[in-house]
């Protein structure tokens, strides 16, 4: 189970770094909702893979086109794994 994670980590990762200038809030949502689903599992039993999700999250806030709703549930995503580890 842990190298499907990592890949679907890996997968995630580099769509955000495709969004571009302008991402579309949906592909975005679809990113958040596969973390929410998968943070929970690698709490569980792949805590090395935290530091994955992690970077996703800064790239996600990074991209500048989050909307109120998304940064919610990011920020809600990044206290979760914290709390977490």
């Amino acid at each position: 189970m842990e190298v499907v994670i990592e890949e679907l980590l890996t997968l995630i990762d580099l769509m955000v770094l495709q969004l571009g200038s302008s991402p579309s809030a949906a592909v975005i949502d679809k990113i958040l909702v596969s973390l929410i689903k998968i943070v929970p599992i690698i709490a569980a039993q792949l805590p090395n893979l935290v530091s994955a999700v992690q970077n996703i999250i800064v790239s996600l806030k990074s991209t500048g086109a989050l909307t109120s709703d998304q940064m919610t549930a990011t920020n809600a995503l990044n206290a979760q794994v914290d709390a977490a580890f």
